[in-house]
């Protein structure tokens, strides 16, 4: 969503919520009562977390972007995608839908939750 024209539209609930996807700047202060989450490749497990700068898109700040911060300060950016990613798993007052893109990391979050799920 465009954070200038359709967030405000999104924040006022003039937009249909289940028309548009909010990113962690469309969600941050607000609650809802179930949410769906994709979790990306950026934040992967591999035995502790790990940042994935590759399908990172986010330019928001030009210079001081994740994307760019994930390059230059990998330590830095597994803080704010950290954060972030907290804040998404926080919005949701009775239950939340995750969806995994890395195999990986979704099964050792279902472990962390004792899932005997098979899906990821």
């Amino acid at each position: 969503m465009d954070e200038k024209t359709e967030y405000p539209r999104y924040w006022s609930g003039i937009i249909d919520p289940l028309s548009r996807c909010a990113s962690v700047y469309g969600s941050q202060g607000f609650e809802t009562q179930y949410a769906g989450l994709v979790w990306g490749r950026d934040l992967i497990w591999r035995g502790d977390w790990v940042v994935n700068g590759k399908p990172i898109t986010d330019r928001i700040g030009n210079n001081y972007s994740l994307k760019e911060t994930a390059r230059k300060d990998p330590r830095k950016a597994l803080r704010l995608l950290r954060n972030r990613y907290y804040i998404l798993l926080t919005r949701a007052i009775m239950g939340i839908d995750i969806f995994f893109e890395d195999e990986l990391t979704g099964k050792h979050i279902k472990s962390l939750l004792g899932s005997t799920e098979s899906e990821t």
